[in-house]
């Protein structure tokens, strides 16, 4: 998230991002991750009374986004592992009608979103090959947006999210099971020519393309029973699957 109102504006500062970890968790890990321009972020859950205030931090990062700096945000607000996109929390989109409100009286302010997407090929291992990729920015104004200027209508938070939201899954590989995302991504090796090196970008956009064909026919599938031939056929190839040796993607 940024706002430039002047070309040289933009990465003139340092970038801030939200960290949600709380801060009694002191340790070298959260020490690195604060050293790199991190704001811890309170959670109610990690108070004892259920209560978080998060008032002075939101502050500084409006603060610092109308001087023109970045503000990196994680909106799923947990590290997760499961096959697809949680659904996003609404405080990226708040903060864009807060900061919209903060300058009504300037009607050609900006600004930005600039969805990123974070895709790894093998997230249980160390080092794994990672693929990051970036949307068109959205782009908000308080002369175009009024609706998102304070008091503002829940709607209209929930539509920026699930905008946001799209624009994130159309960059990373997901299905509803790990099964289907490991048939696409047996799917992609067999679909190119044996010894082709294709990017890593290619080999994503690839995979996804079968992950949705898959997710689509396990919907229309009729019966339970229908579907055990094929099931069957699935856990096969899986078992193949692992069985490969030559399981990565050269790198664009």
């Amino acid at each position: 998230m940024y706002h430039m109102s002047k070309p040289q504006q933009f990465g003139g500062g340092c970038t801030a991002c939200c960290d949600q970890r709380p801060q009694k968790e002191a340790g070298l890990h959260t020490w690195l991750i604060q050293a790199a321009g991190t704001v811890p972020i309170q959670r109610r859950k990690d108070n004892a009374d259920g209560t978080a205030d998060n008032t002075v931090v939101l502050q500084n990062l409006m603060e610092a986004l109308e001087a023109g700096d970045a503000v990196c945000l994680f909106p799923e607000g947990i590290s997760r592992f499961h096959p697809e996109v949680a659904p996003l929390k609404t405080g990226v989109a708040r903060m864009v009608s807060d900061v919209l409100g903060r300058n009504r009286d300037d009607p050609d302010f900006e600004i930005s979103l600039l969805p990123c997407s974070v895709t790894y090929m093998h997230r249980q291992h160390f080092r794994s090959d990672v693929l990051v990729s970036f949307d068109e920015p959205m782009v908000f104004s308080v002369k175009n947006n009024p609706e998102l200027l304070p008091p503002v209508d829940f709607t209209h938070i929930r539509q920026v999210t699930d905008g946001l939201q799209e624009r994130i899954r159309s960059g990373v590989l997901e299905a509803p099971t790990w099964e289907i995302i490991r048939g696409a991504k047996l799917a992609a090796k067999m679909y190119a020519p044996l010894g082709t090196l294709m990017p890593l970008g290619e080999y994503v956009r690839l995979s996804r393309r079968f992950s949705d064909a898959f997710t689509e026919s396990m919907k229309a599938a009729p019966s339970s029973a229908d579907q055990e031939p094929v099931l069957k056929l699935c856990k096969d190839l899986n078992v193949g699957f692992y069985a490969l040796v030559s399981h990565k993607v050269t790198g664009a």
